[in-house]
């Protein structure tokens, strides 16, 4: 999964070793995505 945020200049790639189920990420990806995007708004 990579998200690029020009607005918040903030650039996430994630990659699993092991994909869950479903087609499209998964439920930790999608927590690691929001804990980096409240990160990166306290700077």
């Amino acid at each position: 999964m990579v998200v690029n945020d020009l607005d918040r200049r903030i650039t996430f790639v994630y990659v699993m070793n092991r994909m869950a189920d479903g087609l499209i990420g998964s439920d930790r990806s999608d927590a690691y995505l929001k804990v980096t995007f409240d990160a990166g708004s306290t700077l």
